[in-house]
């Protein structure tokens, strides 16, 4: 083997192993910004989610609804929306972050137990697909800019707090 394919060898592993953790930075970045949105969303605290969201931000509800910025605060303000018992997320179903540049698609499908159900979650239980449009914003980090919830199908809509 020559030197220079030994030299272009040398530049590629280089150059995949610095890819590699850039990708990493991105994904623990990411994931400090959707564990402070559910945070948020958790305590229903409006500041902080006007923090984390996009000036143009836009939610579909499980109800198929659209919601602005100023909608989406004011329902999370007075409560509308479930408290989460696990904000690290280590308790969703295939879950998938893809990097766009400065903007990551994160799907996932998380267990949604009807009102007043107890137990164990299997395979059985009914999951709730959620889809979150991060962006980079420059000297603010990630910040939402859509977000998307889908119930299965003969799912209750409703959104209760636990």
């Amino acid at each position: 083997m020559s030197r220079l394919h030994v030299v272009a060898l040398m530049f590629c592993t280089v150059l995949g192993a610095f890819t590699a953790v850039a990708a990493d930075s991105r994904e623990v970045e990411l994931t400090k910004a959707r564990v402070e949105f559910w945070k948020c969303w958790d305590t229903g605290d409006a500041k902080c989610m006007a923090n984390m969201v996009t000036d143009d931000f836009v939610q579909f509800s499980a109800q198929a609804t659209f919601l602005d910025k100023a909608a989406f605060l004011a329902e999370l303000k007075s409560g509308k929306y479930s408290k989460i018992s696990n904000r690290n997320l280590d308790d969703v179903v295939d879950p998938r972050v893809r990097f766009y540049g400065a903007s990551a698609i994160v799907t996932y499908s998380a267990p949604r137990l009807a009102s007043g159900v107890t137990g164990s979650l299997d395979g059985a239980t009914p999951r709730t697909r959620i889809t979150e449009v991060w962006a980079k914003v420059d000297g603010k980090g990630w910040r939402v800019a859509q977000f998307q919830v889908t119930v299965p199908a003969g799912g209750d809509t409703t959104l209760p707090r636990k």
